[in-house]
């Protein structure tokens, strides 16, 4: 069971996968009841995941942070997109969304501003305050997954470092 009092939420998801995954890795190769010959292996399922998901330079537990990471990230954008969709502006957000994790070039928000009828600095200015919201619920996210307000700058920190 998490207790808040010995450590952080995303430090006991590690562990209790590692743990999780350690024992299916004994049971697959129990002697008794057919071990050795598991329906489906935990460890391909792993080793394919692990193979899809980031570069063969990485460790698991760089794995799980990046995972962790693109997580929190993801569910931050599910909510903008939630709440532009709530205002009637879905269209706007996902216009607006492939501008919030990297630098457009010059004609993007050339091209941006015609699609939604405004000027340049509109967008820019749109953009800016929607980084804004995303880093906000990114922390807030993240603040729900430590023990200690204070141990939050130190979880994002590690995150996305």
């Amino acid at each position: 069971m998490a207790d808040p009092q010995k450590g952080r939420f995303r430090s006991f998801l590690l562990g209790a996968l590692q743990h999780f995954l350690a024992d299916e890795w004994d049971k697959a190769r129990a002697a008794k009841r057919g071990g050795g010959q598991p329906l489906m292996s935990l460890d391909d399922l792993a080793e394919n995941h692990y193979h899809e998901q980031a570069s063969h330079d990485l460790s698991p537990d760089q794995v799980f942070a990046q995972q962790w990471a693109w997580t929190l990230i993801h569910i931050s954008l599910e909510q903008m997109a939630a709440e532009y969709a709530a205002d009637g502006n879905a269209r706007q957000f996902a216009l607006l969304k492939p501008f919030l994790t990297e630098e457009p070039q010059a004609q993007g928000y050339d091209r941006l501003s015609l699609e939604l009828g405004t000027n340049r600095n509109t967008v820019a200015k749109t953009i800016q305050r929607l980084r804004e919201r995303l880093r906000l619920l990114i922390r807030r996210h993240a603040a729900q997954t430590v023990s200690q307000p204070a141990d939050l700058e130190d979880e994002l920190r590690q995150l996305f470092a």
